[in-house]
């Protein structure tokens, strides 16, 4: 009876789904940025039973694997297929792994590998960095766009997703090797702080047809901070901090006889007062938070009355952490 009982036991253990990949990593080789690499990973059921796919996951959002079939019959085979978009530069690498009713290799793995490199280059800088651009002017900078294999190519197009930044293409110049000049110009709109888009340039190279670059531009009025947020630090309550910051005219009112004619704030723990003008016209402003018993991140508002017409009104944040800490 033993004997009896123990046969199908000794059949069931050799009655399962066994998954056999041919191979789990391809190599692209050489790739470069948003480009689709696809590869198809074929896969068989070398058991006996029916092979059951439950889910397939991928490392990252920008991979996607689409499976031929949920279920392989026993000798039946299988695709898996994985989809990326390169990002970066460098080694790119991505995983999907698929799970499945297999009893030894419930969990299996695919990586698809690719050295991606950047066919472009924007000199003599990488990125549009404008710096500080006051109130309603306009600032220009033009970077140069270079193939780094030295092939010819046109520029088709161009996008930025923020109306105050245009983009304009130059003729190409040879020096040695076809270059375009690229113009971004920025005009300031009345809101301080920074102002960023994502320039994208369409060439008609055929490996990489998108060049991406960076635009920043700090919007400011027309008095500028030294600090434009103002933190006073961690304080226990009670305590007294001292700040002094820098209030200097730019733009259309840099040179001009700007004068301050009072501080006030949105709390009574933050006084103000003005120190002295400087030489080179900007001025010494301290500050000083006394800390409120209520403890937690405190913020607020200061507001700075000149006799600027555009912008009689000059707001600086400021912010602190109010704690109740132990005597040292």
């Amino acid at each position: 009876m033993a004997l009896l009982i123990g046969i199908p036991a000794g059949l069931s253990a050799w009655s399962q789904p066994v998954i056999e990949f041919e191979t789990r990593s391809y190599d692209f080789g050489t790739s470069y940025p948003n480009q689709q690499l696809l590869h198809n990973f074929l896969f068989k059921n070398a058991g006996t039973q029916i092979l059951n796919v439950s889910q397939v996951l991928t490392s990252c959002g920008c991979t996607a694997a689409v499976l031929s079939a949920s279920g392989v019959l026993p000798g039946g085979t299988g695709i898996l297929s994985v989809t990326a978009t390169t990002t970066g530069i460098g080694k790119y690498n991505q995983h999907a792994t698929l799970f499945s009713n297999d009893p030894v290799n419930s969990q299996v793995s695919v990586e698809i590998n690719a050295l991606v490199r950047n066919l472009w280059t924007l000199s003599p800088k990488p990125i549009f960095q404008f710096g500080d651009v006051p109130f309603d002017s306009e600032q220009s900078i033009q970077l140069f766009l270079k193939n780094v294999d030295g092939d010819p190519f046109k520029v088709l197009g161009t996008k930025v997703d923020k109306p105050e930044f245009t983009v304009e293409v130059g003729q190409p110049l040879q020096q040695p090797g076809l270059t375009v000049p690229i113009t971004v110009k920025v005009k300031a709109p009345r809101v301080k702080g920074p102002l960023t888009s994502t320039l994208e340039i369409r060439t008609d190279h055929p490996k990489q047809p998108l060049v991406e670059s960076t635009i920043f531009a700090g919007i400011v009025g027309y008095l500028r901070f030294s600090q434009e947020r103002i933190y006073f630090g961690m304080m226990r309550p009670g305590e007294t901090v001292k700040k002094v910051i820098i209030a200097t005219p730019t733009g259309p009112m840099e040179g001009k006889n700007v004068t301050i004619s009072g501080i006030s704030s949105d709390s009574d723990v933050v006084k103000g007062q003005i120190l002295g003008a400087n030489p080179d016209g900007s001025f010494s402003i301290e500050f000083r938070f006394t800390a409120p018993n209520r403890v937690g991140y405190q913020t607020g508002v200061i507001k700075i009355q000149t006799n600027i017409p555009a912008e009689p009104i000059s707001v600086l944040n400021y912010s602190a952490l109010v704690r109740n800490m132990a005597s040292s």
